[in-house]
């Protein structure tokens, strides 16, 4: 895959959006199945169905709380969805990731950016419906406070970047393989 030939999502277009509530349900086939990258991270749940990502060249199962973290310049699409197939897609400007991960520190930031291959989770049946709630409650604060909810998007990206170091992160080894039971995030 050539890089030119790939969509570059931008996020002024969808930010300046006033419909763009921080957080998103996508279900449509047609948005799902176009290859592109980014100008921003992104992170994604599967709130239902089943599917196959298709990230830089490499194909990974889909299920419900599979959680991932995008890259900019990371090239990937969904394949093989079924019809009830729903993600929660959140766009994360580079000016909070690099905040958040300057607050916490350590190698946070290269932990999520080094591997060939985004980090992602399984996360538990109980904090998936946790982390539902918590995207539910986003919406409606953006709804309802409008501009000044930005501080409760940036607790919500930096509680699901933290949970990620609470699971065992699937990884790609530098040997193309993956790697189960890595704590990319567990520090002392």
């Amino acid at each position: 895959m050539k890089m030119k030939n790939i969509p570059r999502l931008t996020a002024n277009r969808i930010l300046s959006s006033p419909s763009h509530g921080y957080a998103s349900f996508i279900t449509d086939r047609r948005q799902l199945v176009k290859i592109h990258c980014h100008s921003y991270y992104e992170l994604f749940i599967v709130a239902q169905g089943y599917g196959t990502h298709l990230i830089n060249s490499t194909s990974e199962p889909l299920s419900p709380g599979a959680l991932y973290f995008i890259r900019p310049d990371d090239v990937h699409c969904y394949m093989d969805v079924t019809s009830n197939f729903k993600i929660i897609n959140m766009i994360v400007p580079e000016e909070t990731f690099d905040r958040l991960t300057q607050y916490l520190g350590g190698t946070f930031r290269d932990d999520l950016l080094s591997p060939p291959c985004p980090p992602h989770v399984q996360v538990s049946m109980k904090e998936f419906k946790s982390i539902l709630t918590e995207l539910e409650q986003l919406v409606l604060t953006k709804k309802i406070l409008k501009g000044k909810s930005d501080v409760f998007f940036r607790i919500t990206v930096f509680g699901l970047l933290t949970t990620m170091r609470t699971y065992d992160v699937v990884a790609q080894t530098p040997d193309g393989k993956y790697s189960l039971g890595l704590r990319l995030f567990e520090y002392g």
